[in-house]
Protein backbone atom coordinates (compact mmCIF):
# COMPACT_ATOMS: atom_id res chain seq x y z
CA UNK A 1 0.00 0.00 0.00
CA UNK A 2 1.26 3.66 -0.94
CA UNK A 3 1.41 5.81 1.44
CA UNK A 4 1.62 9.81 1.28
CA UNK A 5 4.25 11.97 3.05
CA UNK A 6 3.19 15.49 3.22
CA UNK A 7 6.18 18.88 4.47
CA UNK A 8 6.09 22.01 3.45
CA UNK A 9 9.06 24.48 3.13
CA UNK A 10 7.97 28.20 2.88
CA UNK A 11 11.13 30.31 1.09
CA UNK A 12 10.38 33.89 1.18
CA UNK A 13 12.73 35.64 -1.83
CA UNK A 14 12.88 39.06 -1.93
CA UNK A 15 13.99 38.79 -5.96
CA UNK A 16 15.22 42.23 -6.59
CA UNK A 17 17.39 41.48 -9.12
CA UNK A 18 14.36 42.48 -12.08
CA UNK A 19 14.84 43.88 -15.22
CA UNK A 20 13.53 47.20 -14.29
CA UNK A 21 14.58 47.25 -10.15
CA UNK A 22 16.75 50.72 -9.63
CA UNK A 23 18.98 50.48 -6.73
CA UNK A 24 21.17 52.95 -5.69
CA UNK A 25 24.90 52.89 -5.24
CA UNK A 26 26.78 55.51 -4.63
CA UNK A 27 24.38 58.06 -5.48
CA UNK A 28 24.48 57.20 -8.85
CA UNK A 29 21.54 54.65 -10.47
CA UNK A 30 23.11 52.21 -12.98
CA UNK A 31 20.77 50.06 -15.66
CA UNK A 32 21.82 47.73 -18.48
CA UNK A 33 21.93 49.84 -21.69
CA UNK A 34 20.65 46.64 -23.53
CA UNK A 35 17.67 45.61 -21.80
CA UNK A 36 17.57 48.34 -18.70
CA UNK A 37 17.68 46.14 -16.16
CA UNK A 38 19.91 46.94 -12.76
CA UNK A 39 23.87 46.30 -13.51
CA UNK A 40 26.60 46.21 -11.33
CA UNK A 41 30.21 46.66 -11.56
CA UNK A 42 32.33 42.95 -11.83
CA UNK A 43 35.88 44.03 -9.79
CA UNK A 44 37.19 40.43 -11.30
CA UNK A 45 36.46 41.23 -14.99
CA UNK A 46 36.91 45.03 -14.65
CA UNK A 47 33.89 45.28 -16.48
CA UNK A 48 29.92 46.03 -15.93
CA UNK A 49 28.06 42.79 -16.49
CA UNK A 50 24.15 42.52 -16.46
CA UNK A 51 22.68 39.61 -14.69
CA UNK A 52 19.74 39.41 -16.82
CA UNK A 53 20.57 39.56 -20.35
CA UNK A 54 24.41 39.06 -20.03
CA UNK A 55 25.71 41.83 -21.49
CA UNK A 56 28.69 42.93 -20.86
CA UNK A 57 30.39 46.97 -20.79
CA UNK A 58 33.68 48.90 -20.21
CA UNK A 59 33.63 51.44 -17.86
CA UNK A 60 33.91 54.37 -21.12
CA UNK A 61 30.93 52.20 -22.63
CA UNK A 62 28.89 52.43 -19.43
CA UNK A 63 30.43 55.74 -19.35
CA UNK A 64 28.85 56.64 -22.81
CA UNK A 65 25.50 55.10 -22.18
CA UNK A 66 25.21 57.11 -18.77
CA UNK A 67 25.81 60.49 -20.38
CA UNK A 68 23.49 59.41 -23.43
CA UNK A 69 20.62 58.60 -21.19
CA UNK A 70 21.03 61.51 -18.93
CA UNK A 71 20.98 63.68 -22.20
CA UNK A 72 17.31 61.94 -23.66
CA UNK A 73 16.03 62.94 -19.90
CA UNK A 74 17.37 66.18 -20.55
CA UNK A 75 15.93 66.46 -24.05
CA UNK A 76 12.23 65.65 -22.88
CA UNK A 77 12.50 68.01 -20.18
CA UNK A 78 13.06 70.79 -22.44
CA UNK A 79 10.61 69.70 -24.87
CA UNK A 80 7.70 69.82 -22.29
CA UNK A 81 9.16 73.27 -21.52
CA UNK A 82 9.60 74.48 -25.08
CA UNK A 83 5.75 72.91 -25.66
CA UNK A 84 4.15 74.56 -23.04
CA UNK A 85 5.68 78.32 -23.64
CA UNK A 86 4.56 77.20 -27.29
CA UNK A 87 0.94 77.20 -26.17
CA UNK A 88 1.30 80.43 -23.83
CA UNK A 89 2.76 82.70 -26.33
CA UNK A 90 0.79 81.83 -29.39
CA UNK A 91 -1.89 84.43 -30.91
CA UNK A 92 -5.32 82.72 -32.04
CA UNK A 93 -4.62 81.58 -35.81
CA UNK A 94 -7.15 81.62 -38.20
CA UNK A 95 -7.00 78.24 -40.69
CA UNK A 96 -9.63 77.48 -43.73
CA UNK A 97 -11.26 74.06 -42.54
CA UNK A 98 -14.45 72.11 -43.13
CA UNK A 99 -16.18 69.57 -41.54
CA UNK A 100 -17.80 66.72 -43.18
CA UNK A 101 -21.70 66.09 -42.42
CA UNK A 102 -21.68 62.54 -44.31
CA UNK A 103 -18.14 61.01 -42.41
CA UNK A 104 -17.37 63.42 -39.87
CA UNK A 105 -14.22 63.94 -40.72
CA UNK A 106 -12.25 67.31 -39.62
CA UNK A 107 -9.97 69.08 -42.09
CA UNK A 108 -7.87 72.01 -41.92
CA UNK A 109 -6.08 73.53 -45.14
CA UNK A 110 -4.14 76.74 -45.79
CA UNK A 111 -5.19 76.18 -49.42
CA UNK A 112 -9.64 76.07 -49.89
CA UNK A 113 -8.76 75.03 -53.69
CA UNK A 114 -6.95 71.76 -53.06
CA UNK A 115 -10.44 70.14 -53.24
CA UNK A 116 -14.02 70.93 -52.95
CA UNK A 117 -15.09 67.45 -51.67
CA UNK A 118 -13.76 65.57 -48.94
CA UNK A 119 -10.87 63.84 -49.69
CA UNK A 120 -12.41 60.40 -47.38
CA UNK A 121 -15.78 59.90 -48.27
CA UNK A 122 -16.11 61.96 -51.29
CA UNK A 123 -19.04 64.00 -50.18
CA UNK A 124 -19.36 67.85 -51.31
CA UNK A 125 -17.97 70.25 -48.42
CA UNK A 126 -17.39 73.99 -48.32
CA UNK A 127 -14.33 75.63 -46.39
CA UNK A 128 -15.17 78.07 -43.71
CA UNK A 129 -12.73 80.47 -41.23
CA UNK A 130 -11.78 78.58 -38.59
CA UNK A 131 -9.87 79.02 -34.94
CA UNK A 132 -7.09 76.94 -34.67
CA UNK A 133 -7.14 77.19 -30.79
CA UNK A 134 -6.21 74.07 -28.74
CA UNK A 135 -5.62 72.32 -31.96
CA UNK A 136 -2.59 73.30 -33.11
CA UNK A 137 -0.25 71.01 -33.15
CA UNK A 138 2.75 70.66 -31.10
CA UNK A 139 5.50 69.29 -33.91
CA UNK A 140 5.21 68.19 -37.51
CA UNK A 141 6.87 65.57 -39.42
CA UNK A 142 7.33 67.47 -43.23
CA UNK A 143 6.48 65.30 -46.37
CA UNK A 144 9.70 64.12 -47.90
CA UNK A 145 7.95 61.55 -50.73
CA UNK A 146 6.43 63.36 -53.61
CA UNK A 147 2.70 62.51 -54.96
CA UNK A 148 4.54 61.33 -58.20
CA UNK A 149 6.89 59.05 -56.12
CA UNK A 150 3.71 58.18 -54.61
CA UNK A 151 2.00 57.58 -56.94
CA UNK A 152 5.02 55.74 -58.62
CA UNK A 153 4.88 53.17 -55.54
CA UNK A 154 0.93 52.53 -55.87
CA UNK A 155 1.01 51.48 -59.13
CA UNK A 156 4.09 49.06 -58.83
CA UNK A 157 1.16 47.47 -56.45
CA UNK A 158 -1.65 47.67 -58.46
CA UNK A 159 -0.59 46.87 -62.01
CA UNK A 160 -0.38 43.08 -61.41
CA UNK A 161 -4.13 42.97 -59.81
CA UNK A 162 -6.49 41.40 -62.34
CA UNK A 163 -9.61 42.36 -60.64
CA UNK A 164 -9.94 45.41 -60.10
CA UNK A 165 -11.76 48.53 -62.07
CA UNK A 166 -9.96 49.82 -65.35
CA UNK A 167 -10.13 53.29 -64.03
CA UNK A 168 -8.93 52.66 -60.81
CA UNK A 169 -4.82 52.79 -62.02
CA UNK A 170 -5.32 55.29 -64.47
CA UNK A 171 -3.65 59.03 -64.32
CA UNK A 172 -6.77 61.01 -64.10
CA UNK A 173 -7.51 58.91 -60.68
CA UNK A 174 -4.16 58.94 -58.92
CA UNK A 175 -4.90 62.89 -59.50
CA UNK A 176 -7.25 62.25 -56.47
CA UNK A 177 -4.23 61.42 -54.61
CA UNK A 178 -4.01 63.86 -51.49
CA UNK A 179 -1.65 64.24 -48.80
CA UNK A 180 -2.90 64.59 -45.99
CA UNK A 181 -1.35 65.43 -42.31
CA UNK A 182 -3.01 63.02 -39.59
CA UNK A 183 -3.32 63.52 -36.48
CA UNK A 184 -0.70 61.61 -33.75
CA UNK A 185 -0.36 62.10 -29.34
CA UNK A 186 3.07 61.09 -28.94
CA UNK A 187 3.75 59.97 -25.36
CA UNK A 188 6.23 59.77 -22.64
CA UNK A 189 6.14 58.39 -19.38
CA UNK A 190 7.80 57.71 -16.85
CA UNK A 191 5.81 54.24 -14.48
CA UNK A 192 6.92 53.17 -10.91
CA UNK A 193 6.02 49.38 -10.43
CA UNK A 194 5.21 48.25 -7.49
CA UNK A 195 4.46 44.45 -7.17
CA UNK A 196 3.92 41.40 -4.53
CA UNK A 197 3.04 38.14 -5.81
CA UNK A 198 2.78 34.62 -4.12
CA UNK A 199 3.67 30.83 -6.06
CA UNK A 200 3.96 27.82 -5.11
CA UNK A 201 6.01 24.66 -6.37
CA UNK A 202 5.52 20.90 -5.73
CA UNK A 203 7.71 18.22 -6.21
CA UNK A 204 6.81 14.27 -5.18
CA UNK A 205 8.74 11.35 -5.51
CA UNK A 206 8.62 8.06 -4.30
CA UNK A 207 10.80 6.30 -1.41
CA UNK A 208 10.05 2.64 -0.69
CA UNK A 209 6.41 2.46 -0.32
CA UNK A 210 5.98 6.07 0.35
CA UNK A 211 4.95 9.27 -2.03
CA UNK A 212 7.03 12.28 -0.36
CA UNK A 213 5.84 15.67 -1.17
CA UNK A 214 7.53 18.60 -0.95
CA UNK A 215 5.82 22.25 -1.22
CA UNK A 216 7.72 24.97 -1.43
CA UNK A 217 6.04 28.54 -1.29
CA UNK A 218 7.35 31.61 -2.94
CA UNK A 219 7.49 35.60 -2.44
CA UNK A 220 7.99 37.44 -5.34
CA UNK A 221 9.48 41.05 -5.12
CA UNK A 222 9.41 43.63 -7.85
CA UNK A 223 10.08 47.91 -7.00
CA UNK A 224 11.71 49.89 -10.07
CA UNK A 225 10.96 52.32 -12.97
CA UNK A 226 10.83 51.93 -16.44
CA UNK A 227 10.20 54.39 -19.03
CA UNK A 228 8.26 53.99 -22.45
CA UNK A 229 9.14 57.14 -24.89
CA UNK A 230 7.80 58.14 -28.08
CA UNK A 231 4.31 55.99 -27.38
CA UNK A 232 2.63 56.79 -30.88
CA UNK A 233 -1.09 57.03 -30.84
CA UNK A 234 -3.99 57.83 -33.88
CA UNK A 235 -5.59 60.38 -33.04
CA UNK A 236 -8.19 60.09 -35.27
CA UNK A 237 -10.78 57.67 -35.85
CA UNK A 238 -12.01 58.63 -39.20
CA UNK A 239 -9.69 56.44 -41.07
CA UNK A 240 -8.74 52.78 -40.27
CA UNK A 241 -6.51 52.19 -37.37
CA UNK A 242 -5.00 49.06 -39.18
CA UNK A 243 -4.07 50.95 -42.36
CA UNK A 244 -1.88 53.64 -40.46
CA UNK A 245 -0.42 51.17 -38.40
CA UNK A 246 0.37 49.22 -41.73
CA UNK A 247 2.53 52.39 -42.85
CA UNK A 248 4.77 52.91 -39.43
CA UNK A 249 7.25 54.23 -38.74
CA UNK A 250 7.35 57.38 -39.41
CA UNK A 251 10.84 58.71 -39.90
CA UNK A 252 11.17 60.88 -36.83
CA UNK A 253 14.70 62.33 -37.63
CA UNK A 254 12.56 65.14 -39.91
CA UNK A 255 10.34 65.84 -36.47
CA UNK A 256 10.33 69.91 -35.95
CA UNK A 257 8.58 72.41 -34.02
CA UNK A 258 4.70 73.27 -36.09
CA UNK A 259 4.55 75.98 -38.27
CA UNK A 260 1.78 76.90 -40.62
CA UNK A 261 3.87 77.26 -43.88
CA UNK A 262 4.33 73.38 -43.81
CA UNK A 263 0.71 73.00 -44.78
CA UNK A 264 0.73 74.84 -47.61
CA UNK A 265 -0.73 72.67 -50.84
CA UNK A 266 -1.49 69.76 -48.15
CA UNK A 267 -4.67 68.84 -45.45
CA UNK A 268 -4.52 68.19 -42.24
CA UNK A 269 -7.07 66.02 -40.38
CA UNK A 270 -7.84 67.44 -36.21
CA UNK A 271 -8.14 64.88 -33.72
CA UNK A 272 -11.15 63.19 -33.13
CA UNK A 273 -9.84 61.59 -30.27
CA UNK A 274 -8.72 63.39 -27.37
CA UNK A 275 -5.31 63.75 -25.74
CA UNK A 276 -7.34 62.72 -22.71
CA UNK A 277 -8.68 58.96 -24.62
CA UNK A 278 -4.76 58.96 -25.63
CA UNK A 279 -4.08 58.25 -21.98
CA UNK A 280 -6.42 55.97 -21.37
CA UNK A 281 -5.19 53.95 -23.95
CA UNK A 282 -1.46 54.76 -23.09
CA UNK A 283 -2.61 53.17 -19.53
CA UNK A 284 -3.73 50.12 -21.38
CA UNK A 285 -0.33 49.71 -23.52
CA UNK A 286 1.57 50.56 -19.88
CA UNK A 287 -0.34 47.91 -18.38
CA UNK A 288 0.60 45.50 -20.80
CA UNK A 289 3.77 46.52 -21.03
CA UNK A 290 4.56 46.35 -17.68
CA UNK A 291 2.94 42.92 -17.35
CA UNK A 292 5.00 41.49 -19.84
CA UNK A 293 8.14 42.82 -18.32
CA UNK A 294 7.20 41.29 -14.72
CA UNK A 295 6.67 37.74 -16.51
CA UNK A 296 10.06 37.89 -18.48
CA UNK A 297 11.92 38.95 -14.79
CA UNK A 298 10.22 35.82 -12.56
CA UNK A 299 12.01 33.12 -14.65
CA UNK A 300 9.09 31.09 -13.22
CA UNK A 301 7.20 28.41 -15.72
CA UNK A 302 4.44 28.55 -12.65
CA UNK A 303 1.46 30.63 -11.75
CA UNK A 304 2.02 33.55 -9.74
CA UNK A 305 -0.89 34.87 -7.58
CA UNK A 306 -1.04 38.58 -7.27
CA UNK A 307 -0.81 40.32 -3.78
CA UNK A 308 -0.20 43.74 -4.78
CA UNK A 309 0.15 45.33 -8.39
CA UNK A 310 0.65 48.89 -8.78
CA UNK A 311 1.81 50.52 -12.66
CA UNK A 312 1.75 54.48 -11.57
CA UNK A 313 2.34 56.78 -14.24
CA UNK A 314 4.58 59.77 -12.17
CA UNK A 315 5.79 62.14 -15.21
CA UNK A 316 3.98 62.30 -18.54
CA UNK A 317 4.42 64.78 -21.85
CA UNK A 318 1.79 64.62 -24.18
CA UNK A 319 2.59 65.99 -27.81
CA UNK A 320 0.21 66.58 -30.63
CA UNK A 321 2.21 65.88 -33.94
CA UNK A 322 1.19 66.14 -37.70
CA UNK A 323 2.38 63.14 -39.36
CA UNK A 324 2.58 62.62 -43.67
CA UNK A 325 0.53 60.51 -45.71
CA UNK A 326 -0.39 59.90 -49.25
CA UNK A 327 -4.13 58.94 -49.18
CA UNK A 328 -5.92 58.01 -52.18
CA UNK A 329 -9.49 56.63 -51.79
CA UNK A 330 -12.23 55.13 -54.24
CA UNK A 331 -15.98 54.71 -53.52
CA UNK A 332 -17.08 51.22 -55.48
CA UNK A 333 -20.45 49.28 -54.76
CA UNK A 334 -21.33 51.90 -51.90
CA UNK A 335 -17.96 50.61 -50.28
CA UNK A 336 -15.14 53.40 -49.60
CA UNK A 337 -11.83 51.66 -50.38
CA UNK A 338 -8.61 53.54 -48.91
CA UNK A 339 -5.00 53.40 -49.95
CA UNK A 340 -1.83 55.25 -48.00
CA UNK A 341 1.53 55.66 -48.42
CA UNK A 342 3.72 57.11 -45.48
CA UNK A 343 4.74 60.15 -46.62
CA UNK A 344 8.20 60.34 -45.12
CA UNK A 345 9.65 56.99 -45.90
CA UNK A 346 7.44 55.54 -48.80
CA UNK A 347 5.58 52.26 -46.99
CA UNK A 348 2.56 51.47 -48.18
CA UNK A 349 -0.72 49.82 -47.35
CA UNK A 350 -4.16 49.63 -48.66
CA UNK A 351 -7.20 47.45 -49.76
CA UNK A 352 -8.00 47.45 -53.36
CA UNK A 353 -11.66 46.84 -55.00
CA UNK A 354 -12.77 43.77 -56.92
CA UNK A 355 -14.56 43.47 -59.62
CA UNK A 356 -16.77 40.62 -59.17
CA UNK A 357 -18.14 40.01 -62.72
CA UNK A 358 -14.72 39.77 -63.77
CA UNK A 359 -13.80 37.01 -60.96
CA UNK A 360 -17.34 35.17 -61.76
CA UNK A 361 -16.34 35.00 -65.02
CA UNK A 362 -12.98 33.97 -64.94
CA UNK A 363 -14.56 31.32 -62.31
CA UNK A 364 -16.26 29.98 -64.48
CA UNK A 365 -14.43 29.85 -67.31
CA UNK A 366 -11.92 27.75 -65.28
CA UNK A 367 -14.53 25.70 -64.06
CA UNK A 368 -15.38 24.98 -67.45
CA UNK A 369 -12.35 24.20 -68.43
CA UNK A 370 -12.01 21.77 -66.03
CA UNK A 371 -15.44 20.04 -66.32
CA UNK A 372 -14.15 19.27 -69.89
CA UNK A 373 -10.85 17.98 -69.31
CA UNK A 374 -12.33 15.64 -66.47
CA UNK A 375 -15.03 14.37 -69.11
CA UNK A 376 -12.35 13.50 -71.81
CA UNK A 377 -10.50 11.89 -69.30
CA UNK A 378 -13.12 9.82 -68.02
CA UNK A 379 -14.20 8.87 -71.81
CA UNK A 380 -10.75 7.64 -72.45
CA UNK A 381 -11.12 5.73 -69.45
CA UNK A 382 -14.44 4.06 -70.11
CA UNK A 383 -14.04 3.67 -74.02
CA UNK A 384 -10.12 2.26 -74.30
Amino acid sequence: MDFEKNFESNVDFDEKNSSEFVETIAGTNYKCPNCGAHIVFNADEQMYICDFCLSKFTIEEMDIATRKKQADIDRRLEKKKDIKLDKEELEAEVVQAYHCENCGADVISTDTNLSSYCYYCHSPVVFSDRLLGEKRPDEIIPFSIGKENAQAKFLDWAKNKRYIPKEFTTKAYLENMTGVYMPYWYLDSDIDVDFIGSSRSVRSWRIGDFIETEVTDYKHIRKGKFYLNDVNIVGSDKIDVNLLNGIEPYDESDIQKFSMPLLSGYLAEGFTVSGDKAEVELQRYTDNYANELLNRSFGFTGQIESIKKDFDITQQLRTYVMVPVWVLTYKYEDKIYVYAVNGSTGKSSGELPLVKKKLLLDSLGIGLIVFIIIAIIAFLIFNF
